[in-house]
């Protein structure tokens, strides 16, 4: 009885060992167990608030850890390559550190450049280049229409009219526009005068017209 205790204390003395060096070889932490505890806390990040509430987990051993998965949507870029929902352990990085206040359910966290996941915003308001521009078949025309009347014998006679026309034509080529004015007067006199004429085409690629 006595060298079958001496040799699962063996055993057990090497697992142990087993375990510490993965530990300290790897940076991440086991899997989270029954004793440790979760929590919801609001984060500020070197002392600006990230409008964030981040899931942590306190640790048998009172150490504040959280999923590398929910690190990096913090802001924190934990070294190595290891799964998502590994669990890394805050006192395991190197020059990062925290104040859990308990009160107010909020951890500040200090961490140096390295640890830090860079974010980038386009503010330019490009055209998505994957997104094509898309053009159709259709017409418009405005018209403006002007009649006078009236003489010193009769209020009802006729002294003339005109007619203004602005028409466009919309293509996958291009949009081509026309105008026009058209006039009668008392002596039936009819007249046209074209305005303008022009045909406009434009490349989205190279934003020219």
């Amino acid at each position: 009885m006595l060298a079958l205790a001496l040799v699962l204390g063996c055993t057990a003395g090497r697992a142990g060992a087993q375990v510490v060096a993965q530990v300290a070889a790897g940076g991440a932490a086991p899997a989270a167990t029954a004793a440790d505890e979760p929590m919801q806390l609001e984060v500020i990040l070197n002392r600006n608030p990230t409008q964030l509430i981040g899931a942590f987990v306190m640790r048998a051993d009172k150490r504040m850890a959280s999923r590398r998965a929910e690190l990096e949507e913090l802001g924190i870029n934990p070294p190595g390559h290891d799964a998502p929902d590994t669990l890394i352990v805050l006192d395991d990085l190197p020059g990062l550190a925290y104040r859990y206040d308990e009160a107010t359910q909020r951890i500040e966290i200090t961490a140096p450049r390295e640890l830090l996941l860079t974010k980038r915003y386009d503010l330019s308001h490009r055209v998505r280049s994957d997104v094509p521009v898309q053009s159709g078949w259709g017409a418009v025309l405005n018209y403006d229409l002007l009649a006078s009347s009236g003489s010193s014998s009769s209020w009802l006679s006729f002294n003339g009219a005109s007619a203004t026309f602005d028409g466009r034509v919309f293509t996958p080529y291009g949009t081509l526009s026309q105008g026009a004015l058209l006039t009668s007067t008392l002596n039936d006199r009819f007249e046209a005068l074209r305005l303008n004429t022009t045909f406009a085409s434009s490349d989205p690629e190279t934003m020219t017209t």
